[in-house]
């Protein structure tokens, strides 16, 4: 029932009366349901969802349409953590993670558990002062950039609500990187030096692949270690943390005389035995190619 009027006097001093005007009574629209119901909401004399179909049948209907959205949200963020995916491990590492990782009788199982608990309390609010990793051996293929990519897989796979294209955790081999500060050199490209630096400064998480492969000259060393400063100082001056895996490691192998600093230089080393507490993770365990 929906009153109109007031009883007052009108124009005139002429006594008006109540209206009472009978809410439209339908029928459900819904195929197989008799209902029918008055019109007190939406549109009294058009089309619309309140007044097409009875209370249960619109409670129903909405409760479908907000499980199709959630569905539709959860599969929108599922496949872009997939894009990302995709877009940052190697297709020859794409289906490593730590679970998969042989542990070869145990030696590497306590290692492979820190790893584990490192991805699993990654802070994926915001990583800012979250301690970095360095996976270390001066054997080929031994399995550390399978572990670096499984960790990424984990942490990308935590990721609540991925929005944009582009993923903020990184999977950057070492040469990557060196072209890609020497193609920013060049006049006119599309991003500077410092765009670069930048980038590195605000990723989530950046991984740096095969530290200590390069096959570089005695005049190259000053500028690959400029690169190695640049970049763990970006990461170091933005508190993020930094996954390196490396031939090398922060004292020189038993049957070597090189280690980490003689590589990136003292500068770069200091930031990096900071950022991970002075910890690396030794992978026990012979070439598995």
């Amino acid at each position: 029932m929906i009153p109109i009027g007031d009883g007052h006097r009108g124009a005139g001093g002429v006594p008006q009366r109540n209206v009472v005007i009978q809410a439209p009574v339908v029928r459900c629209a819904e195929p197989g349901c008799d209902n029918t119901f008055e019109v007190t909401g939406g549109k009294l004399f058009g089309v619309s969802f309140q007044s097409l179909f009875c209370p249960p049948c619109r409670n129903r209907r909405l409760a479908e349409f907000e499980e199709h959205d959630t569905r539709l949200r959860r599969e929108s963020r599922e496949y872009r953590r997939q894009e990302w995916l995709h877009q940052q491990i190697p297709a020859r590492f794409f289906d490593k993670t730590l679970d998969n990782f042989d542990c070869k009788d145990g030696q590497n199982r306590s290692r492979v558990q820190a790893l584990r608990t490192w991805a699993i309390d990654f802070p994926m609010d915001w990583p800012r002062g979250y301690k970095s990793l360095l996976i270390t051996r001066d054997i080929n293929g031994v399995g550390k950039t399978h572990l670096a990519c499984g960790i990424l897989r984990d942490v990308i796979g935590r990721h609540e609500d991925p929005t944009g294209e582009r993923s903020p955790y990184q999977f950057w081999p070492v040469h990557s990187i060196k072209f890609r500060l020497q193609a920013a050199q060049r006049y006119g490209g599309p991003e500077t030096q410092q765009d670069v630096i930048n980038d590195f400064r605000t990723m989530r998480l950046v991984v740096i692949d095969d530290v200590g492969k390069e096959m570089i000259a005695d005049h190259e060393l000053p500028g690959l270690r400029e690169m190695y400063f640049a970049v763990i100082d970006a990461r170091y001056s933005a508190n993020l943390p930094v996954i390196v895996t490396a031939n090398l490691a922060f004292a020189p192998w038993p049957e070597s005389n090189i280690s980490l600093q003689d590589l990136m230089g003292a500068a770069a080393v200091s930031r990096l035995r900071e950022m991970t507490g002075g910890v690396q993770y030794v992978i026990e365990g012979d070439d598995r190619r």
